[in-house]
């Protein structure tokens, strides 16, 4: 009863609702320890073509293979979950920006290089990641996960196919 209320049915990520509350646990533990964690949040490049292309099938059979494969690249106290669609998100604990953008650089040539195979086809994905980092103790997942998207947006606005971290507006 827990695994299907845990994680996403289809990749085995986390859900957005556990990924939520574990990320808040950790968020916690960092304010309590004073360590650094930084968020990374991904977006597939051009999935709907992928799905139009291949059908549900073949964009399920490439989200599975993202997910393995950002997975087993991942530590096992960083939190990965599945927040909807090709999104997902990594809270990579004690970590700071510097090495989460390398992290997140290192994910994203990982993927690039990432061949799927649907109907007997192989299918190159690319994705896009925004990175972010906690910068206050009050700062709660929903806050860091804003700043990520809006990294996020920015490396698909600069061309896809990159990592872009949060810059603040003071």
């Amino acid at each position: 009863l827990e695994r299907p209320a845990t994680t996403d049915s289809l990749t085995g990520a986390l859900n957005r609702g556990h990924f939520l509350e574990r990320s808040h646990q950790e968020l916690e533990r960092s304010n309590r320890y004073d360590y650094p964690v930084t968020l990374l949040v991904f977006d597939l490049d051009y999935f709907k073509k992928i799905n139009d292309t291949y059908g549900h099938h073949g964009g399920d059979e490439v989200l599975n293979a993202f997910a393995e494969t950002i997975t087993a690249q991942l530590r096992d106290s960083d939190v990965f979950g599945r927040l909807g669609g090709e999104e997902f998100a990594a809270l990579l604990v004690q970590t700071d920006l510097d090495v989460g953008l390398q992290i997140g650089e290192r994910l994203r040539r990982t993927i690039e290089s990432m061949t799927t195979i649907v109907d007997n086809e192989e299918v190159w994905i690319t994705v896009s990641i925004g990175c972010t980092t906690k910068s206050a103790p009050t700062q709660s997942i929903e806050d860091i996960l804003k700043q990520g998207d809006q990294a996020l947006y920015a490396a698909k606005r600069n061309g896809r196919n990159r990592v872009e971290h949060y810059y603040s507006d003071e």
